[in-house]
């Protein structure tokens, strides 16, 4: 399913959730909707789904007008974060449950119901679960539920609203790898919404960045982190240091795993593009360290991010204690020519 969306608008009041989007989808496409919260990403899913009007402007579905279509007409499925299944009913009734409300002409038998509740309960890894209910299972577990139930339908379009968000990062990280294969196997377009910048790189085919309502960047995974398009996208995807040159109004930036930590040897000449400061403070999370450091010219702190190896190799020639100094030379640089106002 092709999904345009064309000059879309969508206000609340005064507030603006969707300020003149233009957005093409793919079919097939997994498609990321990723942004702060109030960026608007949650208000377009519900324009695709029909749950929430636009103001103005159009969706089309493989070309046809579905802009105030009802929502039970766009063969949609959709999965939200809580889950929303029906504590009352088993795990294999909650997922037949589409199916089983549909009008009678186009209500598939029992058998071919329950038939297609148990392959898509095995292709979620819960064919053995059928029968128990939702308390009785993890959260990992109900939202595998609430995907199956959203698939049974055979839905042209899937949309997930913060799908993994009630859960814990382990079972997140699980999941992200099952989704992904569970849409390459179904190949229905796909749409979910996230704030975890993580999720949107790791999942998704494409990254739609949102801010204030309006679409500040669409790309590949590897698009959007290599090549922001604005200060804002390079600042929420992942963690970086703005810097500010002497002489220079306009700020440049740097993630902090590209810069080189060199030892501040006496009377020796600055490395060039370097930049003179004092060590802080370093914290070693996991397989990495995070080093902070204080600019000599203007005080302002600067984050770098070195592998374990990379941190010891480096205490090897400098043993760092209060007032150590050395040369910051970052080893790629971003500017944006005209982010240099109000910042």
């Amino acid at each position: 399913m092709h999904i345009s969306i064309q000059n879309l608008n969508k206000a609340f009041g005064r507030t603006v959730v969707c300020d003149n989007i233009h957005l093409d989808i793919a079919s097939g496409e997994l498609l990321a909707l990723l942004g702060p919260s109030g960026s608007g990403k949650t208000s377009l899913l519900r324009v695709l789904a029909g749950l929430e009007l636009p103001d103005s402007g159009t969706v089309q579905f493989d070309g046809q007008d579905v802009t105030y279509a009802d929502a039970r007409k766009r063969n949609i499925g959709f999965v939200f974060q809580h889950y929303a299944l029906f504590a009352h009913m088993t795990v294999a009734d909650n997922v037949a449950f589409g199916l089983t409300v549909l009008p009678a002409s186009q209500r598939p038998p029992r058998k071919e119901i329950a038939a297609r509740v148990q392959e898509l309960l095995d292709k979620v890894q819960l064919g053995q679960l059928a029968q128990r209910y939702p308390h009785q299972l993890s959260g990992g577990q109900r939202q595998r539920v609430a995907l199956a139930r959203a698939l049974a339908t055979r839905p042209q379009v899937l949309l997930l609203d913060e799908p993994f968000g009630a859960l814990d990062a382990k079972v997140r990280k699980e999941l992200r790898r099952w989704l992904r294969q569970i849409h390459h196997d179904m190949g229905v377009t796909s749409i979910f919404v996230t704030h975890d910048q993580e999720e949107a790189l790791e999942v998704a085919d494409r990254v739609v960045v949102m801010n204030a309502g309006r679409i500040e960047q669409v790309g590949s995974p590897n698009e959007v982190y290599e090549q922001p398009a604005t200060p804002f996208v390079m600042e929420f995807l992942g963690d970086v240091n703005r810097l500010h040159p002497q002489g220079s109004q306009t700020p440049t930036y740097v993630r902090p795993h590209q810069i080189d930590v060199l030892p501040a040897l006496a009377n020796a000449a600055a490395p060039a593009g370097s930049i003179s400061a004092i060590w802080k403070q370093t914290q070693i999370v996991g397989p990495y360290s995070y080093m902070e450091f204080e600019r000599e010219d203007d005080r302002h702190l600067v984050d770098v991010q070195l592998t374990r190896s990379e941190h010891r190799q480096l205490e090897e020639r400098l043993q760092f204690a209060p007032g150590t100094r050395v040369w910051l030379r970052p080893s790629k640089v971003t500017e944006f020519v005209d982010a240099g106002a109000g910042i």
